[in-house]
């Protein structure tokens, strides 16, 4: 049993924070928690489960988007400064990244969308990657981190190339929790992992509470 897993860095991180704003997220440690948690959920040890590879998506903070912010909210703002501190953060996660084994980073570059950066491409990468590994036949189950509707098509695609897919996100929220999870997902995948149903000991194993730095007086 071949088991490939998806996130949406994003989607997943505000879904976690939706339940604890206080979470965050330990990147590692995803992987090996969502393998063990479906394992032990549907019995699956005796069927010899192995994680091929984990692919992680978000949105790239490139030179031309920073140079767009600074002429947009000016250089001395707090609004531009808060936006160089998330690209530098994005530069920490790509470095941590780069030392995981089997978990790539893909990214995305953001688009500025109302004044404020926004996620574009990231589920149709998604979408690419789910459905190209399912016709190279390279998993039997998909593990979708996201409840993103865009993602339906592709994964109703690799269903009817004989995978199966479970899609872990939370679920019974309102239509503007962005972190909702879409209704026709909930309808058409294999299975649904619902965040809300995570244990206090289940975060611990993929997630630290936040620790605001305390400056000396």
């Amino acid at each position: 049993m071949r088991i490939m897993i998806f996130v949406d860095l994003l989607n997943f991180e505000l879904t976690c924070k939706s339940i604890n704003p206080h979470l965050m997220l330990d990147y590692y440690k995803i992987p090996t928690f969502i393998l063990s948690y479906v394992i032990k959920k549907y019995n699956w040890q005796y069927f010899n489960p192995q994680l091929i590879r984990a692919y992680a998506y978000g949105g790239e903070y490139t030179n031309a988007l920073i140079e767009q912010l600074e002429r947009l909210y000016g250089g001395n703002s707090e609004e531009y400064k808060k936006y160089v501190k998330n690209a530098q953060r994005q530069k920490q996660i790509e470095n941590w990244f780069s030392n995981f084994d089997f978990f790539e980073l893909k990214l995305k570059p953001l688009g500025l969308r109302d004044g404020l950066p926004r996620q574009k491409g990231v589920d149709v990468q998604m979408a690419v990657d789910l459905v190209s590994h399912a016709y190279q036949n390279n998993y039997d189950i998909a593990i979708i981190c996201s409840g993103d509707a865009d993602l339906l098509e592709s994964m109703n695609l690799v269903k009817s190339l004989g995978k199966r897919v479970i899609v872990v996100s939370k679920v019974g929220l309102g239509k503007e929790d962005r972190t909702n999870l879409a209704s026709a997902m909930k309808k058409d995948a294999d299975a649904i992992i619902d965040i809300n149903k995570f244990t206090e000991e289940d975060f611990k194993q993929f997630t630290h509470l936040y620790k605001p730095k305390i400056e000396p007086p």
